[in-house]
């Protein structure tokens, strides 16, 4: 027993000395990594590469769906009417772009579900059209779903635009929201067509399409179309003074406005309010059958999510026919995009173009076949046509006639931003109806595209003047090639300088034969001689321009002592050489330089 007790005590102590061997040691490692980092307060911490490659690598907190749907639908500025929580997920009613959505997104995870609806009266036809259509478009469209289902309470077939995604950008989320609208816009224009039975009708109607899909791209830059039927010479609104002045802007990029008149400050930020927003209200008031018009500019500011735009409207003058505002307009990106855009996108644009707010009566279409008439029997009495008067004689009494002429008007009165609104939903519907009858309808298209050209050309759209332009310019309208080359110049196209010479020696050579006649000319080729050599010096003016522009003076200097000769271009010729002489003295030009280019 005590030899028991004596064990158990000898076994006690030695583990009472372990302990305290192994706590010393430990103590005193603990006391070295202490004095070690006080020594160095400034040190930085030493991490493996793997402990860096974790934190690189850890995910950055996921947000839910609702919580995407939310921040993009306030930054768009959408109006959200209906919103309900369900369960797991959140449903919501909201008006984006003029159009209501439903949309549900989830509060767990990153699901986000948008629909669109668009109803038909049921019946038998209707229902094998609706099948038809849906698979047609679900087959075109890779994101978006189209389906179809029957509303008992309504009687009405419901079709379904669906799309879902999980964790949209921004930008993805601006796709799939575009991806709607186009397939909204195709079944509209499916539902207007429905009279077309036939597989073969349904091709010619595809070829149509195609053929304006060209035009169409330029014409939609903001999804908001300019339609005549619809047109209102007192009303504008920002989305088409955007789309018709500058280029690649969308509705749903706009954030704010601010309009400052004498009178007031307004600030508007709900997208569509500002998209709807008439340009011409903020100058002009109508009370108690009478128009009052501010005389003092107002200021309009927008701001959009790449670029900031200022518009200035202020009154020209007030006249029987209306009341005439100049509008100037400026666009810039925004400084902290300038090392991340081209400096093309950068580089600020502006442009002034003259409105009219219209209060003549007299240009409405009950005045329309009264225009007609009068211009008809001015021809026949022997008198000279105004350009206008030129554009009724083969025109009926019709809507699309009205509106075209409207649109001449007001491109030569420079209204050009108010002609673009008629001219462009005119020339789409002749360019559609091409096919029908060609020659018809391609004059429709041709005569409309050679003012949509001149109206671009003046808002200074060179792109989209270049487009018109090319269209018309072949087909045998004088103001056409004038315009043509004056666009080609303005866009310093590579393509200039070998038309003006190919064309130029070919006048020239029209022009030697008809002079070296033995008969004299008679008054119709009198008249066709004087064009000639009136488009032949034009080019020749322009030869000269892009020769002095390419600083080639020798060649320009040659050029202008021929136009020297002639009495229409010797004013110009004299100047032009009088200010090349300052920047090449005459002698330094080599005597051989005699014949012209």
């Amino acid at each position: 027993m005590d030899f028991l007790v004596i064990l158990l005590f000898l076994l006690g102590v030695s583990l009472a000395i372990y302990v305290a061997v192994r706590f010393s040691n430990w103590a005193e490692k603990f006391t070295q990594s202490t004095t070690t980092t006080t020594a160095n307060p400034n040190s930085i911490p030493q991490h493996s590469h793997a402990t860096i490659a974790a934190e690189q690598t850890m995910p950055a907190p996921s947000r839910t769906g609702t919580e995407i749907l939310t921040e993009y639908l306030s930054q768009m500025g959408c109006f959200i009417e209906e919103s309900e929580i369900r369960d797991e997920w959140t449903y919501r009613v909201f008006l984006c772009q003029g159009a209501y959505f439903e949309s549900y997104s989830n509060n767990l995870n990153e699901e986000v579900l948008l629909y669109y609806h668009w109803g038909v009266p049921y019946s038998r036809e209707n229902y094998l059209w609706v099948q038809r259509i849906c698979n047609q478009l679900s087959s075109k469209h890779k994101y978006v779903q189209i389906t179809h289902r029957y509303d008992s309470e309504r009687d009405m077939l419901d079709v379904v635009i669906k799309v879902g995604t999980i964790n949209p950008s921004t930008e993805e989320l601006k796709y799939h929201f575009q991806s709607i609208f186009e397939v909204a816009r195709e079944l509209l224009m499916e539902n207007d067509n429905r009279d077309q039975v036939s597989e073969e009708e349904r091709l010619d109607q595809s070829r149509d399409e195609a053929l304006s899909l060209r035009v169409k791209q330029y014409n939609e830059p903001m999804q908001i179309m300019a339609n005549y039927k619809h047109f209102n010479a007192r009303r504008l609104s920002i989305s088409q003074l955007i789309q018709s002045l500058f280029e690649k802007e969308q509705v749903e990029d706009l954030l704010s406005m601010t309009i400052v008149t004498e009178q007031t400050t307004e600030q508007v930020s709900q997208r569509d309010a500002i998209a709807r927003t008439d340009v011409f209200s903020i100058m002009v008031q109508q009370s108690d059958g009478s128009i009052h018009v501010s005389s003092t500019p107002a200021v309009i500011t927008i701001d959009t999510t790449f670029h900031h735009y200022t518009f200035t409207l202020h009154l020209v003058k007030q006249t029987v026919d209306g009341i005439f505002l100049r509008l100037t307009a400026m666009k810039v990106a925004y400084d902290h995009l300038q090392e991340q855009t081209p400096s093309f996108v950068y580089t600020p644009q502006a442009v002034s173009c003259l409105l009219c707010y219209e209060t003549n009566s007299e240009n409405t279409f009950e005045h329309f076949g009264e225009k007609i008439a009068a211009a008809r029997q001015t021809e026949r009495s022997g008198e000279e046509l105004t350009e206008e008067q030129q554009e009724l004689l083969d025109l009926n009494q019709s809507k699309d006639d009205y509106y075209y002429t409207e649109g001449v008007r007001m491109a030569l009165h420079q209204q050009y931003l108010q002609a673009i609104q008629l001219l462009e939903p005119y020339y789409l519907r002749a360019s559609q109806r091409y096919g029908s009858d060609e020659t018809v309808h391609l004059w429709h298209a041709t005569r409309s595209a050679y003012y949509l050209a001149l109206s671009y050309y003046h808002l200074g759209q060179l792109d989209k003047a270049f487009y018109y332009i090319h269209l018309v310019h072949h087909h045998g309208r004088m103001d056409a090639h004038y315009l043509y080359f004056k666009i080609l110049f303005e866009k310093q196209d590579v393509r200039l300088l070998f038309e003006l010479e190919t064309i130029k020696d070919q006048l020239e050579a029209e022009l030697q034969e008809m002079a070296i006649r033995d008969e004299p000319l008679n008054e119709h080729e009198q008249w066709n001689y004087d064009q000639k050599e009136a488009y032949y010096l034009f080019l020749y003016r322009m030869h000269t321009e892009v020769l002095i522009r390419e600083q080639r003076y020798q060649f320009a200097y040659n050029n202008l002592q021929y136009l020297s000769q002639y009495e229409q271009t010797k004013e110009y010729a004299l100047s032009r050489m009088e200010e090349l002489d300052k920047i090449v003295p005459p002698e330094a030009y080599p005597p051989s330089l005699t014949s012209n280019l």
